[in-house]
This record gives structure tokens, C-alpha cells and sequence, in this order.
């Protein structure tokens, strides 16, 4: 899943300090980068440890999308 377009940027930022509102798009950013084991930076951090429920759940969701593989 690409996701290098998304990023959190000040007026995004700036909207979540105000107001505590963190669009979907960078839930699943957030998400992805955890799968991904790659490092947040501290704006992504900050939003991350105020909507770790919200992200938890998204990675959930991912989860249960992968199908099983069967073999044999």
C-alpha cells in the first residue's frame, strides 16, 4: 500500500493541537508506518499517542482483511 503522499502537515497538525481532530487518511498513515515498523517523527508521534485506540483498531482492520493462505 503506497502511502509517501500522506503526511502530516502543519495545518493538519495545527488542527488536531486545536481541536483533537485527526482525519482518517493519517489514521491510516499512522497505522501503516507502525506495520511497517518505520519511525514516526514527533508531530506523528504526538497525534499517534493521542489516538492510539483509533490506530490499534485500524491495524486490527488491516489484519482481518488479509486472507489465510491455505496450502496443501
Amino acid at each position: 500500500m503506497k502511502y509517501k503522499f500522506v503526511k502530516v502537515t502543519d495545518k493538519i497538525y495545527n488542527k488536531f493541537i486545536d481541536t483533537g481532530q485527526v482525519p482518517d487518511i493519517i489514521i491510516k498513515l499512522l497505522a501503516i508506518k507502525l506495520i511497517n515498523n518505520e519511525t514516526l517523527n514527533a508531530k506523528e508521534l504526538a497525534i499517534f499517542y493521542a489516538t492510539t485506540s483509533d490506530i490499534n483498531e485500524m491495524i486490527v482492520n488491516f489484519a482481518n482483511e488479509i486472507k489465510p493462505i491455505k496450502f496443501g
